[in-house]
């Protein structure tokens, strides 16, 4: 046990009491780890208009004397060692202190669950959105399916049979379509940069799932360290996949360039990642913030990221196939096409809505989040809407004499981030509390950067859906 142990103690200002007051009003918490367990509590609180700060904290370690490991925490605040700093006018001399009760106990298996303080979200099931998010991915599916039986059966394959179905609507459909097989293959403008975003979207999307995969078992329940920790990890280790689907679409659409098309893939998502983290950090080191990364940290992700995420990335880009090329055509009504475009991302944002306020909470307050298997569930959900909806809407582009389905398709996902994007403004002004320059800075800098993955990801999975399609709708009638 260890007994009152002063931390520090000093006179403070006016202004630095008004910060007090402030924390007091509106119920800061505060929070720490100690081994792999979150503690917190109140930094102040206000009661019958009075404001009270905490001076003094009351660590609470349960542990097991036989295996001596650390079985849970908590930290306590007392009423009677808070200091009532309402008065403005008052000078005050504050004396910060802890103390340190240690408990032997039964359990032979850490419990991370920290008493008085609630970390954690409960693992509540939206089984209203999940519903309804089947009910539409459902529908979609057999729009798709419907689309695809028609297209094979009907509007291409008739390129060589030459017969009518009867059906004025379905025939002027299949002769636009069958009008597009010298251009629906052509190469698109920065066939470089789209085949790049479409592997690194791959690459984030196995992220994903591999994290989801992690979290239900519970590799990472107790803090963000190791979150972060395992992200990096398995972002360098999959890189791998990143070069080998960007080859192989790249060489596909009929690139040349292939080492560039690599340095593309290799630097698409980690360049404007560590561009805004140092610009940021920058600001955080010069304000003397905790909130900034240590040196070292940096270093370690720069060097994962040249020693293994670059090689590996080169390693799976050195296979590819190739394709033909043909003539273009002028398009009608393109501006109306981006519009559709655009719309592709709508639905999956409406799953994700409720969701996305725990995944914001838990980055930008002092929850932790736990729900991996509900995120995973709500994850191929919008998965399978992204595809889906990618599947009709390109449809639609053909149908419009539309042969520049490339990136448009990689939009129909892609548009996902700037959904994201709206509901981060949304979050930050009526949600997260957060106001001034630097917490602005920070939320508005690292969520651009989940944006731009939310936006690779979903744009990754809309464009190759697409491009099976029109991929199997040609090839079925050896059209291409």
């Amino acid at each position: 046990t260890v007994e009152k142990k002063k931390i520090c103690g000093r006179e403070f200002t006016r202004e630095e009491m008004d910060t007090f007051r402030r924390i007091a009003r509106e119920n800061y918490l505060f929070e720490f780890f100690v081994e792999d367990i979150v503690v917190g509590n109140v930094a102040g609180y206000s009661r019958d208009g009075v404001l009270y700060l905490v001076t003094h904290l009351v660590f609470n370690i349960w542990y097991n004397k036989e295996t001596e490991s650390l079985i849970t925490a908590d930290v306590q605040v007392r009423d009677f060692e808070s200091i009532d700093i309402t008065d403005e006018n008052k000078k005050y001399y504050l004396t910060f202190s802890y103390s340190v009760n240690y408990i032997e106990s039964e359990e032979t298996a850490t419990i991370n669950s920290n008493k008085g303080y609630d970390t954690y979200f409960s693992d509540e099931v939206h089984w209203i959105t999940v519903i309804s998010g089947v009910s539409m991915s459902s529908m979609l599916w057999l729009l798709a399916f419907i689309i695809t039986i028609k297209v094979s059966k009907t509007d291409v394959s008739d390129t060589y049979i030459g017969n009518d179905t009867g059906d004025s609507k379905v025939d002027d459909d299949k002769s636009k379509i069958k009008s597009l097989r010298n251009e629906v293959f052509l190469r698109p403008a920065y066939s470089n940069v789209l085949a790049a975003a479409t592997g690194s979207g791959v690459q984030l999307m196995l992220i994903v799932i591999l994290m989801c995969f992690l979290g239900t078992s519970g590799t990472y329940y107790s803090g963000r360290g190791s979150l972060y920790t395992t992200a990096v990890v398995i972002y360098s280790l999959t890189a791998v996949i990143a070069g080998v689907v960007s080859s192989r679409v790249y060489m596909f659409i009929g690139g040349k360039l292939q080492s560039l098309n690599i340095i593309f893939t290799a630097c698409l998502f980690p360049v404007p990642l560590f561009t805004v983290a140092f610009l940021i950090n920058i600001f955080a080191w010069v304000r003397s913030l905790t909130s900034a990364l240590p040196f070292v940290t940096i270093i370690f992700v720069l060097f994962m990221w040249a020693v293994v995420t670059i090689p590996l990335t080169i390693f799976g880009g050195i296979t590819a196939g190739r394709t033909k090329q043909g003539t273009p055509r002028v398009i009608p009504n393109e501006l109306k096409s981006w519009c559709f475009a655009l719309a592709g991302g709508l639905l999956p944002a409406t799953v994700m809505y409720i969701e996305l306020y725990y995944i914001f909470t838990a980055v930008w307050g002092h929850k932790i989040y736990t729900m991996w298997g509900m995120l995973f569930v709500y994850f191929v959900l919008c998965l399978n809407l992204t595809a889906c909806s990618s599947v009709v809407l390109t449809y639609n582009h053909l149908v419009n004499l539309d042969y520049k389905w490339w990136w448009k398709s990689f939009l129909h996902g892609g548009s996902m981030a700037l959904y994201l994007w709206a509901y981060s403004i949304y979050y930050y002004f009526a949600k997260s509390g957060m106001f001034g320059f630097t917490q602005s800075l920070f939320y508005f800098g690292y969520t651009s950067m989940a944006c731009l993955f939310a936006g690779l990801l979903f744009g990754s999975v809309s464009f190759l859906s697409s491009l099976s399609f029109v991929h199997y709708m040609f090839e079925k009638s050896k059209v291409n």
